[in-house]
C-alpha cells in the first residue's frame, strides 16, 4: 500500500493524528554484494605518481639480430613442398635434401567408340530442294480462312435463301426447304451440312404435324409453321458458315462425300 513516503501524490489531504505500526514482521535487507577475489579494497585514483618512475623508453628491448625485410624467410619445411602429409611430419633439415621420387606415368587415354552419325541424302544445290525446307522443318502454318471464302464455298444462293427465309415467315418454310435442296452445292464439309439440313427439315415436318392438330384454320397453322421456319432459317445460316469454316480451315476432318440427293 503506498503511503506519504513514496511522494506528494500519496499524502493525505488531511494530516493523521498518529502513525501506526504495521503488524506484519519488516521485509529483509538484501545480502551485501560479495566481493571478488583479489580486488582492491578502495577505489583506485588515476593520478601522477607521488614516487619517481623507471621512463617507458628504458623498457624496449634491444633486437640483437636485425632481418633484411627484402630478403624472405628461412623455411625449414613446408607441407606445400613436400610429396604428402606424412612427408611433411617428418621433415628433414635443409642440409640433407631428399632427392624427388620418379614421376607416376600419365594414364593411358580412354578408348571411346567413333560416333556413327546417319548420313543424310541432302538435295543438290541449286535445285529447288536445295532452298525448300529441311526434313525436320515444322510443317507450315495453314493458311487464313477469310468471309468470302467462306460464302463461296457454301454458294451464295444457299445463304441468299436462309437469310431471306429468317425476314419473311410466310415463306419461310418453303425456303428451308429449298435450302435443303441447295445443300448439295457446297462444296466444303457437305455432308455434315445436309446431315445439318436433314435435321432441320424433319423438325420442321414434325412441328407441322403438331401444330396442324390444334389449328382452326390454315392460314393460322401456316403462321405459326412460318414463325417456326423462320427461326430454322437463321440457325441454318449459323450453322452452315461455322461447319464450311471448320471444314476449310482443316480440310483432313471433313467427311468424305457421300451421294447426292435427287
Amino acid at each position: 500500500m503506498a503511503t506519504w513516503e513514496d511522494g506528494p501524490e500519496y499524502a493525505p489531504y488531511v494530516r493523521p493524528d498518529d502513525f501506526q505500526v504495521p503488524p506484519g514482521e519488516p521485509l529483509p535487507y538484501p545480502p551485501p554484494t560479495p566481493t571478488l577475489a583479489g580486488a582492491p579494497s578502495e577505489r583506485p585514483v588515476f593520478a601522477e605518481p607521488q614516487a619517481p618512475v623507471v621512463a617507458l623508453a628504458t623498457l624496449v628491448p634491444v633486437v640483437e639480430d636485425v632481418r633484411d625485410p627484402q630478403q624472405p624467410f628461412a623455411v625449414v619445411a613446408d607441407s606445400l613442398t613436400t610429396d604428402s602429409g606424412w612427408g611433411a611430419v617428418r621433415w628433414s633439415s635443409p642440409s640433407t635434401p631428399v632427392a624427388p621420387g620418379p614421376w607416376p606415368a600419365p594414364p593411358e587415354p580412354a578408348q571411346f567408340p567413333t560416333p556413327q552419325f546417319p548420313t543424310a541424302q541432302f538435295p543438290t544445290p541449286g535445285t529447288p530442294q536445295w532452298f525448300g525446307p529441311g526434313p525436320y522443318a515444322p510443317p507450315p502454318a495453314p493458311p487464313a480462312v477469310t468471309f468470302s471464302q467462306v460464302l463461296t464455298a457454301a454458294t451464295p444462293g444457299l445463304i441468299i435463301c436462309l437469310v431471306i427465309g429468317g425476314v419473311l415467315g410466310v415463306l419461310a418454310p418453303l425456303l428451308l426447304v429449298i435450302s435443303a435442296l441447295l445443300a448439295n452445292r457446297v462444296r466444303a464439309g457437305e455432308s455434315t451440312v445436309r446431315r445439318a439440313f436433314g435435321i432441320a427439315v424433319t423438325c420442321l415436318i414434325a412441328a407441322a404435324v403438331y401444330t396442324g392438330s390444334d389449328a382452326y384454320s390454315f392460314t393460322e397453322w401456316w403462321a405459326g409453321l412460318g414463325l417456326i421456319a423462320l427461326v430454322f432459317c437463321w440457325v441454318m445460316v449459323v450453322v452452315v458458315l461455322v461447319i464450311v469454316h471448320r471444314a476449310l480451315k482443316d480440310p483432313g476432318s471433313a467427311a468424305p462425300r457421300r451421294a447426292t440427293w435427287g
